[in-house]
């Protein structure tokens, strides 16, 4: 049985699905990411391994606010500790590539670009 692909079966494109995610921080970071390996056929792998890490580090941030109570308290500090958590989690778990994201967004720039992985 074939099923019809991931977004296809979304309410909303993936660029759309992204863009509501991202905070103006997210948004940022993502646009100095992209920028980074535009033209250059070497850097598509550590832009690849930095959106996975963006990716996995806002995964972190909702799962920790989805929690009760806070890691860190609740005055303005929490904040600051819970954005480094998030941060330095994520790009843990990117480092370990157990999302995979980096490997199929590493293919997928350089098929849009025409290079052959």
């Amino acid at each position: 049985m074939r099923t019809a692909p991931l977004t296809a079966q979304l309410p909303m494109d993936g660029r759309q699905l992204g863009a509501a995610a991202l905070t103006g921080r997210d948004d940022a970071r993502l646009k100095s990411i992209t920028q980074a390996a535009n033209g250059d056929e070497d850097r598509t792998g550590e832009v690849a391994r930095k959106l996975e890490g963006m990716f996995a580090s806002m995964l972190v941030k909702e799962m920790r606010n989805a929690s009760p109570g806070s890691f860190f308290g609740t005055d303005s500090a929490a904040d600051v500790y819970g954005g480094w958590f998030d941060e330095h989690v994520g790009e843990s778990i990117a480092k370990q590539g157990s999302l995979h994201i980096a490997d199929f967004v590493q293919r997928l720039i350089q098929k849009n670009e025409g290079v052959q992985p």
